[in-house]
């Protein structure tokens, strides 16, 4: 037991005096200002920092890819149902961040479409996907409500969509729409996508007729 705690004291030690040796001069150029006895601690620290950065990014794109297969699956459920309660039930059990995945999988259905996926689920801005038809950029919003669509959710949209300078853009959500609501957000560039709407998306990829009259080249 004691040469065993001798052996892990050796070779801290070692370690150490390689790192110095290593870092030193590094240190001594770029921030000689750093007192010697922080050398170590410093170095440590940043050699956590990165690795803890790396094993994140990894971590975040295995689920990404579970995620994206899981909204396979479920499209693949989904398109066999019958009635739309059995849709609105199925998608409201959904992890929000699968149901995001499911959305921009049924959209790339179409053929005329090429999605964009966000790279990770949080920190994306309020928009949870992007899609181009004709080269024109659409974003995407995804909310899964039980009760009445928030217009301040909607609304935020409208201004991501300007501020992206976006062609247009769809807000999809699993609650209901207020007649005031759906009329105002037919009219313009944004577009509440739910209640059968919903379910036409989800089951067959079937985009707003307003949204696509968006995407038609400019006539010279």
């Amino acid at each position: 037991m004691v040469s065993d705690n001798n052996s892990i004291v050796s070779f801290l030690s070692v370690l150490n005096e390689s790192v110095l040796t290593l870092m030193g001069p590094i240190f001594n150029q770029y921030v000689p200002a750093l007192n010697y006895s922080l050398y170590l601690p410093v170095t440590y620290l940043v050699v956590f920092v990165v690795i803890s950065v790396i094993y994140l990014t990894i971590d975040t794109s295995k689920n990404k890819r579970w995620r994206v297969e899981s909204s396979k699956s479920a499209l693949h459920k989904i398109k066999n149902f019958e009635l739309p309660a059995q849709v609105f039930a199925y998608v409201r059990r959904m992890d929000p961040f699968t149901f995001e995945e499911l959305l921009l999988t049924s959209i790339n259905r179409n053929s005329f479409v090429k999605i964009e996926r966000n790279s990770k689920y949080t920190g994306d801005g309020g928009v949870d996907g992007r899609f181009y038809i004709n080269g024109k950029l659409f974003l995407l919003q995804a909310k899964r409500y039980k009760g009445y669509v928030k217009t301040a959710d909607v609304q935020s949209l409208v201004e991501k969509t300007e501020e992206h300078k976006a062609a247009g853009a769809i807000f999809v959500h699993t609650g209901k729409t207020t007649n005031a609501a759906l009329k105002k957000y037919t009219e313009g560039k944004v577009f509440i996508v739910s209640g059968h709407a919903m379910c036409a998306l989800v089951q067959k990829g079937k985009l707003p007729l307003g949204l696509l009259s968006l995407a038609q080249p400019r006539e010279a």
